[in-house]
This record gives structure tokens, C-alpha cells and sequence, in this order.
């Protein structure tokens, strides 16, 4: 028996689909712009910059390796109470940070280490048990190449943000699922780990910046290292502030 569709349905049917919304050209600016406004970098777009004209938005080249890190500051607050207007600077202010740590993870799955250290100050200090700490972003730089060398592709997930601003200081605790393949010549299979970033900000010129990052490995698959030595119960899981390593290399 063959089906049939009634009136209904064929005057459904041949009903046109509504157009698409008209959407301008799809291309990012090359660079940041300063605004006026507002003294850190953003991608607050100039008035002959294409733009998707149903958004009020520059769309994105989905295959440039440009970073957006930041956001132009809203700057109208008509009609808002004092602490209202505080409660939109603070939520800014956890969006910008948690930009910028997608943005870092992003750059390690480019395999991109100078994109990955442009997050950081100059006298960072960074810590990936059961390696060394190490200091300063040159030295980061180097292990960052390093470790990428053999990888060939990986994905790093980031989870549970938490973010604490204080003024021009901040500090973030996430978590990360990350997975990596190797190179064959490397002889690796491939590794999946869970763990936890507790990073530390500060805001230099308008733009936050990573001070220091730890990595708190809760575990990992294949284990290629010995085993972790209890970095929650030494840090104290759940704490805001958790400093990271002091110069002289104790835990604090």
C-alpha cells in the first residue's frame, strides 16, 4: 500500500522555506584595535569592518590561529544602582580570565607553545608535577616545545571554573580532562589525564595576566610518571588563595 499525504500535508509541504537572516562577509580583523575607551586590547571592530549584521558582531575565520583573549568593557550603565554596576564589572572581569585560560588551551592543541605563553608575565611561575617548578616565561617556553615535540594531536578540556577577583589580582581554579597522541617514533600510547589548574592573575595595563599556574594532577592513563605526591592534601583542597611555590622552591 502506498502512502498518500493528505491536502494538509501537501499545502505544508509546499509551503517555502523562510530565507536565511542576510549575513555580511565573515572576516575577523587582522589585528586588535585600541579603543578609546577602554585601555586593553579588544576586538571592538571599526566602522568599515564587515560584520554580521543580525548579531552586531564580527564573525570569526574559523581558520585563524588569532587568540581572542579579551573583550571591549561594556561601558553604557544607564539606570543601574551602584551594585549593580559592580556586579557587571565583576562578571566582566571572571570572563575575561576564563577567556583567556580557553584561549591558552587552545594554543597547546594548535601546538602553538609562544601563543601559550603569551598568557603569562614575564616572571611567571609555573609548576606540572612531578616536574620541576620553573620560573620565568623563557624558561616555560622551553619545556612548553619540549613537551610538544612528539605530539601529534590532542584535546584539552577545561571544566568548573571558579574565579575570584580582587581589584587587579584574581586567582582561578579549574579542571582539566586532556588527551594526547604521540608521535610513532615516540613509542607512547596515548594519554588521558585528569587534573585540576589553580592559577593566579594579576592586571597589568587593562589586561589580565597569568603570575603563576599548578597543575594538580588527580590522576592519568597510562602513568608515565611516579606517583603523584599529595598535592590536594598538602594544598588543601577547596581553598581560594593557594600560593604556588615560593623562589627558594618549598611548598608553601
Amino acid at each position: 500500500m502506498t502512502w498518500a499525504p493528505s491536502a494538509a500535508n501537501l499545502s505544508h509541504a509546499a509551503r517555502p522555506m523562510p530565507d536565511p537572516p542576510a549575513v555580511t562577509s565573515a572576516i575577523r580583523p587582522s589585528s586588535f584595535i585600541r579603543c578609546h575607551s577602554c585601555p586593553a586590547r579588544c576586538t571592538r571592530t571599526q566602522a568599515t569592518d564587515p560584520v554580521d549584521t543580525t548579531a552586531g558582531r564580527t564573525l570569526p575565520d574559523l581558520g585563524s590561529v588569532t587568540y581572542i583573549t579579551d573583550y571591549h568593557s561594556p561601558t553604557s550603565r544607564t539606570n543601574m544602582s551602584d551594585e549593580q554596576s559592580d556586579l557587571l564589572h565583576q562578571m566582566w572581569e571572571e570572563r575575561r580570565i576564563v577567556r583567556l585560560k580557553l584561549a591558552f588551551a587552545r594554543a597547546a592543541d594548535d601546538g602553538d607553545p609562544d601563543a601559550m605563553v603569551a598568557a603569562f608575565a614575564e616572571s611567571v611561575e609555573v609548576s606540572y608535577s612531578p616536574d620541576e617548578p620553573m620560573s620565568g616565561r623563557g624558561e616555560v617556553l622551553r619545556w612548553y616545545r619540549e613537551k610538544l615535540g612528539p605530539v601529534v594531536a590532542s584535546s584539552h578540556h577545561l571544566t568548573n571554573f571558579e574565579v575570584d577577583v580582587r581589584g587587579d589580582e584574581a586567582t582561578m581554579h579549574c579542571y582539566l580532562y586532556s588527551w594526547q597522541r604521540f608521535h610513532p617514533d615516540a613509542d607512547r600510547p596515548d594519554r588521558h589525564r585528569w587534573a585540576r589548574y589553580v592559577d593566579r592573575l594579576r592586571k597589568v595595563d587593562g589586561r589580565w595576566e597569568i603570575t603563576s599556574l599548578q597543575l594538580l594532577s588527580g590522576g592519568e592513563t597510562p602513568s608515565m610518571a611516579t606517583e603523584r605526591d599529595g598535592e590536594y592534601r598538602r594544598l588543601g583542597f577547596g581553598s581560594v588563595t593557594h600560593p604556588i611555590r615560593s623562589s627558594s622552591g618549598s611548598t608553601a
